[in-house]
């Protein structure tokens, strides 16, 4: 009988030690999160400038979606949190306006019988390409030698379809992924970290870029990682914003 009582008393022990290592795991990945938001911005310019009296700026369409992180590690996007999250960006994208002091106006989708809707189209996708490689050689240690470092990328001449459209100065291209770890994949998560293993949770990433209508030069460029952002909700969608267009000339 005493022998049981002791070894008893050890596996109460071992597992009430386990569990405190689970908890302290979790507490140390929580704590790294909270540091865990990093911005980065490039800029050819200083200041914006304008051929009128006042700076109006383009706000393209906005490139977001998010999703879950389901324990499998798919992401399953959500079209409501997508939907919900577009609206708090634009209230927020408001606010900053106010701050900064620059018109923003709004892209307005063309219709299909409108002779320049494919051009328009066709130009939301080149920023697309062109902001991911400029993530992937700016940011990921993959230069390339014949820009030496510089934010040296361009959109061409088709962005004069937009200043002739709107006579505005600045386009502004918004770009954001976010997924939020499914229940199942939060308890996989602290499953692999009790055995010492790290196991990717939701995070959130996205830029933003500013690009010249008058020359089709990207001026400025700023890649958020984080992942403790979230923009299913008004407040910290505005943190959001305001990290992503961190550093933009004024």
């Amino acid at each position: 009988m005493p022998a049981t009582t002791g070894i008893y008393r050890s596996d109460r022990i071992f597992e009430s030690v386990g569990f405190l290592r689970i908890i302290l795991l979790l507490a140390a990945s929580l704590l790294i999160a909270g540091g865990c938001t990093t911005t980065q911005d490039f800029s050819t310019i200083s200041a914006l400038e304008s051929q009128d009296e006042g700076i109006e700026i383009v706000l393209m369409p906005l490139d977001v979606e998010l999703s879950v992180l389901t324990m499998g590690g798919i992401l399953e996007p959500r079209a409501d949190w997508t939907r919900d999250a577009k609206q708090h960006i634009l209230t927020a994208l408001e606010t900053e306006q106010q701050v900064r002091g620059s018109r923003m106006l709004h892209y307005e989708e063309p219709g299909s019988d409108d002779p320049l809707a494919e051009r328009l189209v066709e130009l939301e996708r080149l920023h697309g390409a062109v902001g991911l490689a400029i993530q992937k050689h700016q940011y990921e240690g993959m230069k390339l030698p014949t820009k030496n470092g510089a934010l040296d990328w361009t959109l061409g001449p088709e962005v004069a379809t937009l200043a002739q459209t709107y006579n505005a100065d600045y386009a502004l291209f918004i770009r954001v992924r976010n997924s939020y770890s499914s229940a199942g994949r939060v308890l996989a998560r602290l499953a692999a970290a009790a055995l010492g293993v790290y196991m990717q949770g939701g995070e959130q990433q996205g830029f933003a870029s500013l690009v010249d209508l008058r020359s089709g030069d990207i001026v400025w460029f700023n890649r958020l990682i984080s992942i403790v952002g979230d923009l299913r909700t008004e407040e910290p969608a505005a943190k959001t914003v305001s990290l992503l267009l961190e550093g933009l000339p004024q």
